[in-house]
């Protein structure tokens, strides 16, 4: 039944960004959208540098994470692997929950402690999105839904400073049950690993974060202007919102939603819609798509010895 379920949900996925796509294309025209695929320009150069960037930043923020928590044992090399096997695992789930692979490659840790770090580090990022459209809400929307904001900001360094919490809580209840006695063990050590974690290591995490997505914002400037002239603080504006509506599952990796929310987004500011919807795709290509299909790759050869060693 959970794998029927399961294809279910994904045939509806892909059916919804299927007819959000299509909407898209109606709403441009898909001659436009092909011409600005096809532009190649300085600006495009520069958005790929932006990529790797982006991606390096997200590599090293990760390795952060997991040597304060985890200890010795986790090389550059492996917290990448793991990222990139992570952005596989994410890609064709809701809300980007298969980032939980990150645990492959990752052997020398307990599972439960990498798949935590995981959830720890997307609060990082969901934080750094947040601070960085504060402008665009206040200009977009009003005051009140910029104070919103802040008020979500407070509550997420709330839960940054203190990850322990939900750990020692859980901890707490199973201990109440007397049963449990192995998750119990692992839900302590877990809690002492995080708890671990200094102050200085969290402000240099969040630091990264934020660093890392206003390398996205100045991508996406650069993708724009690869196609049509605009200015910065359009993208300032308007890239923290569009980056937001990836949290939404509804559709494969964001596919139709992302497209059409930097359509209107940016209309405010004459781009043409071809020219935002093909930087917002070009984005998910370079950010999302490409570091997947890496962790694809990667994971492949492991999955391959795995099945030999198990090989009588």
């Amino acid at each position: 039944m959970k794998g029927i379920k399961g294809k279910a949900i994904f045939i509806l996925k892909v059916a919804v960004s299927v007819i959000l796509v299509c909407l898209v294309i109606a709403r441009t025209g898909l001659g436009g959208i092909a011409d600005s695929l096809r532009t190649i320009g300085p600006d495009l150069g520069l958005a790929l540098a932006c990529a790797l960037l982006f991606t390096f930043l997200k590599v090293l923020k990760w390795h952060y994470l997991v040597l304060a928590a985890a200890g010795e044992g986790t090389t550059l090399g492996s917290a990448a692997k793991s990222f990139f096997v992570g952005m596989a695992g994410g890609l064709l789930t809701p809300g980007r929950v298969g980032e939980i692979a990150r645990t492959v490659f990752m052997e020398k840790h307990s599972r439960g402690l990498i798949a935590y770090l995981v959830v720890v580090d997307r609060i990082f990022e969901i934080t750094a999105v947040v601070f960085l459209a504060l402008p665009g809400l206040l200009f977009y929307a009003n005051f009140l839904a910029g104070a919103a904001a802040v008020l979500l900001l407070v509550v997420l360094l709330m839960v940054i400073y203190f990850p322990e919490y939900p750990p020692r809580w859980l901890h707490r209840i199973l201990d109440r049950t007397g049963k449990f006695a192995a998750a119990r063990e692992q839900l302590g050590r877990m809690e002492l690993k995080i708890a671990a974690i200094s102050p200085g290591v969290k402000f240099k995490q969040l630091l990264l974060a934020v660093l890392s997505y206003a390398v996205v914002i100045l991508q996406f400037h650069h993708l724009l202007n690869n196609v049509h002239h605009s200015r910065l603080w359009m993208s300032v504006l308007a890239q923290p919102l569009i980056m937001l509506t990836n949290i939404l599952p509804f559709t494969i990796g964001g596919l139709g939603i992302r497209e059409g929310a930097a359509m209107v987004l940016l209309s405010p500011f004459a781009i043409p819609a071809a020219a935002a919807i093909s930087a917002a795709f070009l984005l998910f290509l370079l950010n999302t798509a490409l570091p997947a299909l890496i962790g694809a790759l990667v994971l492949l050869p492991n999955n391959v010895n795995k099945r030999k060693h198990s090989q009588p």
